[in-house]
Formats: C-alpha cells, structure tokens, sequence
C-alpha cells in the first residue's frame, strides 16, 4: 500500500432531517433520534394525495419523510446570488453551496485560498422535484429558470462560487450516487489530476408524484420508518439533505496541515444482468467489489470493525445486502462485527445516502462510540446474523481501537440501477509533524482575533455568539483562538480585528463591539491597489527607528545588512545611530538615516505580503524607491545614497521655505523677479504648497514679497538649498563617483519619476539620472497624479520616517477622497504600523498573517459562519395547486402537461377519482358529461403560453377582467369504461378582427392503449367582449314569475329554442343570492338550496328546485339530449368553487380567472 498516495478527509459539513450542522448530526446519532415525520403542508397537503390502499391509482400510501427544517430559506446574497434569482433557485443549489461552506470551515480552509485552484467538484443528485414542478407551471419562466433548476448546475454553483479551475461533474447512479462522487473524486486526486476534492450527494422532497410512483412500485414504506434489518421492514422511508467532505492526498493535507477525520478507500461495480428485474441487487456482484476494494486497498477484511450498510429496510434487499457482506467477511473475520443503518434516523437520502453515512463513520470514530440502529427490532428470522458474526448495534457502546491502534469501518452503497459503491474507512493517528515557523514582525506582541462577515448584522450576531463560547470554554487558549481565525478562516467584507494582550481584554472589547459600539472595516467593491510613496528631508527626528530595531527583526536584519554595504565606503554604523539616538542634523547621517529607514520599512511590508503596484520618491526617497523596484541591488543603492550625501554635505550655502496656501504659479512668477538672488521652486508639494530653494538673500526676499498674502511660510531646518542653482556642484560630483552603476530596466515595479512626473525611463538608475535627481526641482504632484492614474482606486502607503503626502492629497485630488496610510510617526513607530496593517487589511487588501500570528496545531470548530437566512423560493400558482392537489381541475380529476408537448394535456378518471362522472349514464352506459368537456378543454388555453398572450390581449382592450366563454360545442357523447385516460389537443387559436373574439378549437381524444387514439371530439370556444351580449340587469323568467337580478351577473342563463331561462345561480361560499320578487321591492327571498333531480332516460325532463323563505318554485326544463346540447352563454362573477353534477359547480375559465358552469338540464 502506497500512503502517499492515500486519500484523506479533511472537512465535512452537512444539513440532514433534524440537523443543521455536523455537531447536530452527531446529537441525533449518539441520543438515537428518529427525524422521519409527517409531512407538513409547506411541503404539499398529504391528505389530497394520501389512500392507505395500495392499489388505489395516482395515490400514495405515505404520510411521512425525513425533512430539513427551513428548507426555504437562506442567505443567497452570501453566495453571490440576487433576490430574483434565488427565487428560481433549486433548493439543492443552496444546500449544496452552505455544507460545502461549512466542509471548507471545518477543514480551515479559507475561501480565497482555493480561488483559482485546479479543485474538483463532485456531486451526486437524482431528484428533480424543484425543476419538475416548475415545468408544470408554464410561463412562468425567467432568464434565470435553467440556472436554477438545471442538474448540472448543482455542482457548477459551486464551482462558480469559489472560483474552482477543476473539473465539476454532478452524476447520478440512483442510491450510490455520492459514493460514486467519493470515488471518481479519490481517482482524480490519485492521478494528479486535482490539488482538492469536495465530493458528496444532495436530495431534495416536494413533489408528491414521487411518492405516488414509489407506492405503485410498493418501495416506500407505509409505516414510515427504515426498519432496516428488521422484521417489521417495509420499505423506505425518504429523506433528504445534504453532505459534503473535502478530500486531499495525505501528503498535501500533512503539508497544508489540515486535521484528518480519517483515510477513504473506494470502489466500483455494476451488475449487469446478473439479477433481474433490473432494480434487484445482485449479492455476487457485490462479494467481488469488496474483494477487489479490499485487496487494491491492503487492507484485511480481518481488521473491519464496523460496517454501515446500505439497508434501506426493504426485506429483499436487507436480506441480499446483509448475505453478501456476510459470506465475504465471515470468510476473513474471527471477531464480531457491528452492522447499521443511518436511515433508519434520517430516511433514505437517496442520492444523498452515501454521504450520510460516511459522515456518521467519521462521528463515531472521531467519539469513540458505536451508535444505535433504530427499528431493528425484532430481527429478521430470514437473515442469519450469528452466522455471519454479524451485532446489529441497539444502543451507544464504545468503540475501541484494534491492536495497531486504528478503528476500521466498511461502507456499502448501491443504487437500483445496479451500480455498486463500497469503501473502507480509517481513522489517521500519526503524529502530524510540527511546522516551526518563526514570527519576525514587531506585531508579534499582540494577538489579533478577526471575526467578518459579508453583512452587518451578520458580523454582530457571530461577535454575540463568541462571546457565548468563550464564556462556556474556560480552557480556552486566545493562541488557538487567533490562529483560527487568521489562518483557518475566510475574510469578508465586514471585518473587525481586535487586537488584545489577553483574553479578558478580548472579553471586553467584544461586548462593547456586540453593542455596536465600536467601528467596522469594509471592503469596498474594489480592492484597492498600494502605491509606495517614499518621502524626502524633512522628516527625521531624534530617537527614530530605535523601536524597531529593538522589537522587529526584519527591521534590524536589513539595516545590518546595509551597514554591511556601507562598511565599504565609510566606517559608519546606522545601527548605532538609531540606538543610540544620535542628532541627525548632520546632512551625512540625515540622508542615510532615511534612506535606511525606507528599505527597513519596505522589509517590514514585504514581509507582511504588502507590495506596491507603483512606487513614487521624493527627492532622497529615490534611491530607496530604486532598490524596491529591483532597479539598483542594495549594494549600488547604499552606493548612491552615500556620495549623495557626503556631496550635499559639503554645500552649505542657501535657505529653504516650504510656502503653503498659496497657488503654486505665483510663487514661480515672484520667484523669477527676485532681484538679491536666486531662488526656485524646489518641490512641487501641490497647486497650493510648494519648497522654494535658492541663496538666502533671494529667500528673504521671496518672504517680503508676501507679506500681505494669506499665505503660510515654514522655514526648512536644513544647511543646503537642495534642487537648487546650489547643488549644482554636487550633482556633477556624484555623477562621477557613481559612474559604472549597473541598473535594471524596466524595473520589476512601476516606479515614476519625481525628476520628470512621468513614468520613468531607460535613464532611471543611471549616474546621469542621479545627477538629475540633486539639481531638478522634484516634480512630486505630477508624479502622484500619475500614479493614480494607474488604478481607479489606489491608497498611498508613505514609506519613511514621518508622512508628509496626507496633507496635500486634498488639494491634489480637490474632487476625490484619496487615502495615505503612514509607516511610522514621531515618537509612534511600532503601534502606527500595527494600526495600518489592519487598516490595509480592513481594505480587503490581501496579507500574510501566518507571518504575523503562529499557526497553532489546535483548529477551533469556532466561530462560525451565522447566515442571515430569508425565504427565497417563488412558487408559481399552478405549482401550488399541484402541491395542494388541485392541479388544473377542481373536480378531482388529475391532470398535466403530456411531455414535449405546449398544448397538449392529460387527464385521468376513474371511479376513485371522479365517482360523479360515473353516476351520469344514459340507457345504463355511463356518458360523459356534458360540461367536462369544457372543463378538460379549458386548460389547453389556460397554459398555452401563446394563448394566454392572446386572450390578455383581448381583454385589456375590451373585456375589463372578467371575460364571458360563448359558444361550447361538441358533436358527439363520448362512452366511459372503468378507468379513462384522456388527451385534450389545443388544435387552433386566432384572433377575430371583426369583433375581437377569440376562436379555439381542440380536440378531446381517448386513449385506448399507450399509442393508439380513438373518439376524437372537436370543440369550438368563442371569447366574446360581455357588452355585446348582456346588460347589467336582465328580466328572466321563473314559472310565472318576473324578477330582477341584484346585484348584476350572479346568475346564469341558457338560450334555448329563443326562451331565456335559469339554469342555475352561482352561490358564494358560504352566502346565498337574494331575489327580489315582482314589484313588492321589500319582499326578499333566499335560495337556500338548489338540486339537481336525479337522471334517468334520455327523454326524462329535468327540473331545477329553487327554494325561498316564502315561496317554492320549480322550474321544468324542455326536453334535451344530454349528448347534444347548444350553451349559448354562461356567465359568473364570483369565484365559486365545487363540482359539476348533483349539486357541483365546476370551476374554470378561459381567461385564467374561475367562473361556473352548470350543464346538466
């Protein structure tokens, strides 16, 4: 066996019934919970599609699944996803995308360390449930529909989301279908062809079809429960949920110092037709997959201590499953062996089964214990556990490691299609070696805890929640804690970063920040870019840097190492002068003593992972700038540095003022009218603040000139009028002494020029360059200006020992807010840096704390994640009415959509279903009704897509919202047997120009088999404007009674042989329609019934009884053919539901909207 080719698990999350995260999951094995239930009505109303008899068609006989508890909720805006989208989201995706989320927080891998990573991503799903409902409910699609419900985008969610360059495959082999993921995930990481596997099964509950279907095939359960091994099994229970593990080679995950849940060995195999019917499990093929697992593995059978069985509690497939694992471990095993059966607490998970119980191996190794198998008693006589040494575990017992010191579990998988899954699974208990790596940083002598979040009020509810934990873990190391949340966390956009000497100073600052006391980091939209800016004279002072050379070691190492350079030219000692706190005055030690400081500093950040996509010097500060632009090697940057300071050094003549508030271009001009001297604008700060340089007579001039203006003047303590007429001497001196220099162009980081404010050129590094750079004002704002133009969003990060560039950037940037951090202040050298490093870090700007804070051996289970959860899950109304049982019809009869088809529909009667279609029989055969075939033909209109378009057209340009159905004509009865399947075909739909009806046509067709079509019958249906047709009040006729209708269109009228009479009165639920009777206005009468007489012969006349409080009337109808009649007009206002025969008012409309019909006279 090769173990550095061995496949490690790394991280697990899961959502399972009664379990939400891992540590709930372990709670419902380890107190033996049953979380199959009955199913609630946010799921889909049971009882509409509940009959305890099997045999009973388009039935389920199950009441109960194992279910998430919100399983419609969650924080799409976390992941990337918008309100409208997540809508149409499968549920599955989401899922998917937290246990994924929570398997990467478990195994301390954040998530910008795997961006852009060759990871894969293997999922396992079989159930379409989301994707087949809303089919169902046509038009109501969106530009986000497929993406939402599409299989494939299971795993490319989450591909998508973390930036994943693997390859993401979502697969379905039934059952098996997460431990195939495991294994196709093992294979790829084996072959070189991944760095990381997340690999695992998802199922999802809620089309109640599935359940019909199962029942017809008498595979669930209708107790609802997994009586695995038992014999009282009869079936699965279902159940869904999701769990994911993250898979390494060993050798990545000791390397990457990842904890281990244990070592994963795979297999597969199919059974072809070595059992039959297709769905029955072969035992054969199943004994030569563990053999071949076992001996690719060099694993012994011998050493198995557990094995988690497929056992779904079907009697034949325990039966099979527990004879093949028995006669191929009986043959190698001298001890007993404990056998179980997750589902048995959690349904069948389906697709999702595989993961479930490889997490529960990993629990219970991880614990030490063994825990129950429910609803195994009592045993099935049929299979013979003692035989095999086989313990079916009843209740928790510990689990005790073998003599070398392992626990061994088996798991068995397969699907029923026939592919089987088997793995093995050890726990990893060599010592992982430690990783020393030494903190240099002066930051090192504080800790610093980082709780983010990607909003607000997420970021608060996790700074609650540690306060919770820290108060319930006294033992708790703030090393440990730190290193959790440096090293083992993703950062988002709202960061705090508390930065503490011990944990009740952590305590503290975390109750006030709870109380939403203190301030929050965020990242903005844009990460933002470094520019180095190093700064010129000016800006020492007595006792700089003596901080860090005492506390930082990157520090004092670089300056060593300058010393070092330095040595070769002068005897001098940087390193003494910052111990010392030597006066820095001297133009010699001022120069170099910044120019060290700069490249200290630039170690410091480097170190940090803080590096410049720009670098700007000012002045001296170039020299430092071309060392970190790998321009010049230190040892010729110490070289430059050093002539250009003994050269200015030895000029000293002439004054400098830095002139602020005042527009730059003045002082230019008053600068060339000088008349004592000369002077010059020496620094270009910004439009209002500049250094003047030239012969101190000049400058006191200049300083007459402005008496009067408000303007601020600020003498420079320096003994050289630098970027002067002045210094011209000493440029041609270090042009000189630094002939020979060896430079890199084009530098490794963009520098731009102070000397030209343009990008630098092929000069930049060269002896004539840094002549240039001692005698030509500094060009400091163009260069700024320049540089931000780099990036849209930039921060300037002021490299030296004091900032100077903050000040100017308003008049700079007078129209943008631009931000300079400082390195180091006076008298603040190491608590300056350690607030910018947060702050840079609060920018989303990527740095390196592992160089910061130690990573510790111990990875906290906390904190985590609080999602800030919402309902996302739209539900069209048609798929509400499939989840209630309505589907199209209210009548009870079932219909859908025929595959493939947009306007052909299917629709199912029978005797159970429809019992009222069956009373209506002439000459003893049952005949269809007559309004049926209105009813049947109405859903061909109503979800044809293109009808609908149509008939909105129609109605907002005539009808208003309640348009009237004319004209149903059908030419001949059609003759029912005992159960009847039956197409209705949307044929023909056109607009009338002439008066702005719509005219469809259909057939309705009976399916006598599979293929064939018999009985067509041709409809006609005309949607006509209802002002056409009918007044608000209208005389009818009662017997011999005359009334008026109040209020207007509650009422229904059939138009036979020229005489309008009353048919029946649309009643509102609940309520009853008055009449007001003749001309005594005051005289009411209710209906308070109204019957239909019983059918007989064809030629019977049929009457309709209308009942009031003073009078009794009874209406007698001509005689009529019931299979040939002429519906002239039907009209209803009000919604009213029920049936269509003895009393049922049938419910449809072409227009979308419900009104009713009664065609029985």
């Amino acid at each position: 066996m090769n173990k550095d080719n061995d496949i490690a698990i790394v991280g697990i999350g899961c959502m399972f019934p009664g379990a939400d995260n891992v540590d709930e999951f372990w709670q419902v094995l380890i107190n033996g919970e049953d979380h199959v239930r009955e199913i609630p009505p946010e799921r889909f109303i049971v009882e509409a599609f509940y009959d305890p008899d099997p045999d009973h068609p388009h039935k389920t006989y199950v009441k109960k699944a194992g279910l998430i508890k919100k399983h419609d909720e969650w924080d799409n805006k976390f992941f990337g996803i918008s309100d409208k989208e997540a809508e149409q989201v499968d549920p599955q995706q989401h899922f998917l995308l937290e246990s994924v989320h929570m398997a990467l927080e478990d195994a301390g891998i954040p998530k910008e360390k795997i961006a852009g990573s060759d990871t894969g991503v293997y999922i396992g799903a079989m159930n379409h449930d989301w994707n087949s409902l809303l089919r169902s409910a046509r038009g109501e699609s969106t530009n986000t529909t497929v993406t939402g419900t599409d299989s494939s985008i299971l795993s490319a969610r989450i591909a998508y989301f973390y930036n994943l360059l693997g390859p993401a495959i979502t697969l379905n082999t039934a059952c098996s279908s997460s431990m195939v993921a495991f294994h196709m995930a093992a294979q790829a990481l084996k072959n070189g062809e991944i760095s990381m596997a997340i690999a695992g099964g998802v199922s999802f509950i809620l089309d109640p079809d599935v359940f019909v279907n199962l029942s017809s095939a008498r595979m669930a359960s209708p107790t609802g429960k997994c009586h695995t091994f038992s014999q009282n099994a009869d079936g699965y229970a279902r159940g869904e949920g999701c769990g994911i593990v993250i898979m390494k080679r060993l050798t990545d995950a000791l390397c990457d110092r990842n904890k281990i849940w244990g070592i994963l060995f795979t297999g597969l195999n199919q059974d072809g037709h070595t059992s039959s019917p297709i769905t029955s499990p072969s035992g054969e093929q199943q004994q030569k997959l563990m053999k071949s697992v076992y001996i690719r593995s060099g694993i012994s059978p011998h050493s198995v201590q557990y094995i988690e069985a497929h056992g779904t509690g079907t009697s034949v497939g325990d039966f099979t499953e527990v004879d093949a694992l028995g006669s191929f471990f009986s043959n190698h095993s001298l001890h007993e062996i404990y056998i179980g059966s997750v589902k048995a607490n959690i349904g069948h998970l389906e697709s999702g089964a595989g993961v479930a119980a490889l997490i529960k191996v990993l629990l219970m190794m991880k614990n030490g214990l063994y825990v129950p198998s429910l609803h195994a008693e009592p045993l099935n006589p049929k299979i013979p556990f003692s035989k095999y040494m086989f313990k079916v575990c009843q209740e928790v017992q510990g689990w005790e490691k073998n003599k070398n010191g392992n626990r061994i579990a088996a798991i068995n998988c397969f699907g029923f299609g026939g592919t089987n899954a088997h793995a093995i699974v050890t726990d990893y208990n060599d010592k992982q070696q430690k990783h020393c790596h030494k903190i240099q940083t002066c930051l090192r002598s504080k800790h610093y805890v980082v709780l983010s979040a990607e909003d607000m009020v997420v970021l608060f509810n996790i700074a609650r929640n540690l306060g919770k934990i820290i108060g319930n873990h006294t033992a708790l190391k703030l090393e440990d804690l730190s290193s959790t949340t440096l090293h083992f966390r993703s950062h988002y956009k709202y960061r705090k970063v508390f930065v503490v000497e011990n944990i009740q100073e952590l305590v503290n600052e975390n109750v006030l920040f709870s109380k939403e006391e203190m301030p929050v980091k965020c990242v903005g939209k844009q990460t933002p870019k470094i520019v180095f800016v190093y700064c010129g004279v000016g800006t020492t002072w007595k006792g700089m840097c003596k901080e860090l050379i005492n506390q930082d070691e990157i520090f004092k190492n670089t300056i060593k190492e300058i010393d070092d350079h330095l040595s070769t030219f002068r005897d001098l000692s940087l390193q003494a002068i910052f111990e010392n706190e030597e006066d820095l005055t001297d133009p010699l030690k001022n120069h170099l003593a910044i120019f060290a400081c700069q490249i200290g500093l630039t170690a410091m950040w480097g170190n940090l992972g803080i590096v410049p996509v720009c670098i700007v010097g000012q002045s001296v500060g170039e020299v430092a700038a071309a060392y970190a632009s790998k321009t010049l090697s230190l040892r010729d940057a110490v070289k430059v540095i050093y002539f250009r300071s003994i050269n200015l050094a030895e000029e000293k003549n002439g004054k400098m003022i830095v002139i602020q508030n005042c527009k730059v271009e003045v002082i230019e001009e008053k600068c060339s009218q000088l008349l004592t001297g000369k002077a010059n604008v020496a620094v270009y700060h910004s439009p209002l603040s500049c250094a003047v340089s030239g012969d101190a007579s000049a400058i006191e001039e200049l300083k007459t000139t402005l008496i009067g203006y408000q303007v601020k003047v600020i003498p420079l303590n320096v003994q050289c009028a630098y970027h002067s007429h002045l210094t011209k001497h000493a440029s041609v001196k270090l042009e000189e002494n630094v002939k020979g220099l060896s430079w890199t162009y084009p530098p490794k980081t963009n520098v731009i020029s102070t000397v030209s404010g343009q990008y630098a050129d092929e000069s930049f590094g060269s002896a004539s360059y840094w002549a240039a750079n001692v005698f030509q004002p500094v060009q400091f704002q163009n260069a700024i200006k320049e540089a931000k133009k780099i990036h849209s969003n930039v921060v300037f990060l002021e490299i030296g020992p004091n900032p100077v560039l903050k000040a100017h950037l308003p008049n700079i940037f007078p129209d943008s807010s631009e931000d300079a951090l400082p390195s180091m202040k006076r008298n603040s050298e190491i608590e300056t840096f350690r607030k910018t490093f947060i702050d840079i870090f609060g920018k989303g700007i990527p740095v390196l704390w592992e160089n910061v804070c130690p990573i510790t051996e111990n990875i906290l289970q906390f904190p985590l994640y609080q999602f800030n959860k919402r309902k996302h899950l739209f539900m069209p109304e048609q798929m509400r009415k499939n989840l209630r049982g309505e589907h199209h019809l209210s009548n009870n009869m079932l219909i859908s959509p025929i595959s493939g088809s947009s306007n052909e529909f299917e629709i199912f009667i029978s005797k159970e279903n429809t019992p009222f279609v069956y009373e209506h029989l002439v000459d003893e055969r049952v005949v269809m009704p007559g309004a049926i075939y209105g009813e049947i033909g109405i859903p061909g209109i109503d979800d044809n897509t293109t009808g609908k378009r149509l008939i909105d057209s129609v109605r907002n340009q005539r009808m208003g919202s309640n348009p009237d159905l004319k004209d149903i004509f059908h030419h001949k009865g059609m003759h029912l047997m005992t159960a009847e399947k039956i197409c209705t075909c949307l044929t023909q739909m056109l607009l009338s120009n002439q008066t702005q009806g719509i005219f469809v046509d259909f057939d309705i067709k009976r399916f006598l088999t599979s293929t064939n079509l018999k009985w067509q019958h041709s409809k006609y249906v005309r949607l006509v404007p209802v002002e056409e047709e009918l007044s608000s009040e209208k005389e009818l006729v009662v017997g011999d009674n005359t009334a008026d209708i109040l209020p207007a269109g509650k009422f229904f009228l059939v138009n036979y042989n020229g005489k309008r009479q009353v048919v029946n009165l649309a009643i509102e639920e609940g309520k009853s329609p008055a009449l007001t009777w003749g001309k005594e206005v005051d005289s009411k009468a209710y209906f308070s019934d109204i019957k239909n007489v019983s059918f007989g012969n064809a030629n019977d006349k049929y009457k309709i009884e209308l009942r009031c409080k003073e009078k009794h009337v009874t209406f007698e109808t001509p005689e009529l053919d019931l299979c040939q009649m002429w519906l002239d007009f039907v009209r209803s206002q009000l919604p009213v539901k029920g049936h269509s025969h003895n009393g049922r008012n049938a419910n449809y409309s072409a227009s979308g909207e419900p009104f009713v019909e009664n065609t029985y006279l």
